[in-house]
C-alpha cells in the first residue's frame, strides 16, 4: 500500500482521489481532487460535462495525532450548455461555503454540548464566532423543522 492510498482509506470519502501529502510539525496537507466527470445544472436539471474553471477549497478536518488537518480539494466549474449557468461540484462531505467538513462539525458541536464556544475554539483552532454559527447549523439540521412543520394539521393560539 502507498501513502496516497494509504491517507485515501484513513479518510473514507466518497468520490475523492488523494493525489498529494504535505506534513508539517503541526500540519497535514492533504490534496484531494473528486473522482466524477459531470455535475447536474441546478436550474435545468441536464449533466453539464464541460468543464469551465477550476478552483481549491481547503477544509478543516479531524486532527490526527495533534495535527490539524486540512483538505485542499480541488473543485470544478461546469459550464452548462442549455441554460449557460455555470455550476460547481458538491462536495459530499461538506457544506458549501463553508471551511469545514461534516466530520469536524460534528466533532465541534459534541464539544459544545458540555463547553463555551470560546473554550472550543480554542482547542480545535476555530474562532468562537465560527463555532457558534456551526452548533446553530447543527441544531437547525438536527430540528429538521420544514419536515415537523409537513406533519403539523392545526395551529393553536392562546
Amino acid at each position: 500500500m502507498n501513502e496516497l492510498t494509504f491517507y485515501a482509506d484513513l479518510l473514507d470519502l466518497p468520490a475523492v482521489a488523494v493525489t498529494g501529502v504535505a506534513v508539517t510539525k503541526s500540519t497535514v496537507e492533504i490534496a484531494c481532487s473528486l473522482t466524477g466527470v459531470e455535475t447536474l445544472c441546478p436550474l435545468c436539471g441536464v449533466l453539464c460535462t464541460r468543464v469551465n474553471d477550476r478552483t481549491t477549497r481547503r477544509l478543516r478536518d479531524l486532527s490526527i495525532s495533534s495535527r490539524a488537518v486540512y483538505l485542499v480539494v480541488s473543485v470544478r466549474q461546469f459550464r452548462c450548455s442549455t441554460c449557460g449557468s455555470c455550476p460547481t461540484e458538491r462536495l459530499s462531505f461538506a457544506d458549501a461555503n463553508k471551511s469545514y467538513t461534516h466530520r469536524q462539525a460534528r466533532y465541534v458541536f459534541a464539544w459544545c454540548r458540555k463547553q463555551a464556544y470560546a473554550e472550543v475554539g480554542a482547542v480545535v483552532g476555530m474562532h468562537a464566532k465560527t463555532v457558534e454559527r456551526l452548533v446553530l447549523d447543527q441544531c437547525r439540521h438536527a430540528e429538521q423543522l420544514p419536515a415537523r412543520h409537513a406533519q403539523l394539521r392545526r395551529l393553536g393560539i392562546d
